[in-house]
């Protein structure tokens, strides 16, 4: 098992927050600890201000550390990764974000699935928000809905989606699938990657792990970080675009969040928000 770990490229994407002080990476040390191997690491940082870690704090893992103060999200960084898995010749792509619980057994039942099913092109864990499932989710509309139950195992990438937080996929899969789309900075970014996994691959498999998620759709925020929230799940929508089927579907993705932030936070700032969109795309239409 140490020697699938050198196969490996973890990408873990941070933001605000040390390295040391992400439920990603103290879970997962304590679960290379167990395995007693060493990983190799991409630490992304797209803080204001670099959170750059202590390297040689953390001995059994090799970290390269990059600071990008413009933030340009999630997708820019596990392309980066990609990039640094073919330069290091990797076979395995490990994309993780700063807020999800890994049990102790995590990376040896990955393990383990590359070594019992050599077939199989993408891993993924279970996540879950409190109670509810949020990966793998059935997906239908161009929305990801919670499923009640999820069976391990290999299974149909066909009406389901993975959220982008411990998939593992082959690094030249995700090459032949043209990465992620560096124009969705966040929201969608996963679901625009299995969309075009989904041309070329029919299965994926869950892994028998549980993990602790960080959702983005779970948890009290205030109007303004709602606000910018909605902006970028706007922005990540219009990005998200290849059809004119997608365009009303995304479109009534989007209205539907509009209404349901309207009312729960009692404001018009997201209709205001939404409507100042659509006033610039006409007027690009327009100047094209």
């Amino acid at each position: 098992m140490k020697e699938c770990l050198n196969d490996i490229m973890a990408v873990e994407v941070i933001y605000r927050r040390k390295l040391a002080d992400t439920e990603t990476f103290s879970s997962l040390s304590h679960s290379l600890e167990k395995l007693g191997g060493c990983l190799e690491l991409l630490v992304y940082d797209n803080s204001p201000e670099p959170m750059e870690p202590a390297h040689h704090d953390y001995p059994a893992w090799r970290i390269q550390y990059v600071h990008d103060s413009g933030n340009p999200g999630i997708s820019k960084a596990y392309n980066e990764g990609y990039r640094l898995a073919r330069q290091l010749g990797k076979k395995w792509l490990l994309l993780l974000d700063q807020d999800t619980v890994f049990p102790e057994d995590a990376l040896a039942v990955y393990c383990q699935g590359i070594e019992k099913c050599p077939q199989v092109t993408l891993f993924a864990p279970v996540l879950k928000a409190g109670e509810v499932i949020c990966s793998p989710c059935r997906y239908l509309m161009r929305t990801g809905f919670h499923p009640k139950t999820v069976r391990t195992g290999i299974q149909m990438l066909q009406g389901k989606a993975v959220l982008n937080s411990g998939m593992l996929v082959r690094v030249d899969v995700f090459g032949r699938c043209g990465g992620f789309n560096e124009r969705i900075r966040l929201d969608f970014a996963d679901f625009a990657f299995n969309n075009r996994l989904r041309r070329h691959y029919e299965t994926f498999c869950v892994l028998p792990i549980q993990c602790r998620h960080g959702f983005s759709g779970t948890g009290t925020v205030s109007r303004p970080d709602a606000l910018r929230r909605f902006e970028l799940f706007r922005e990540g929508a219009a990005n998200s675009v290849e059809s004119f089927t997608d365009g009303v579907l995304y479109s009534l993705v989007v209205l539907k969040r509009c209404i349901r932030l309207t009312v729960q936070f009692r404001s018009f700032c997201f209709v205001k928000s939404l409507l100042e969109m659509s006033k610039k795309r006409l007027n690009r239409k327009k100047d094209d």
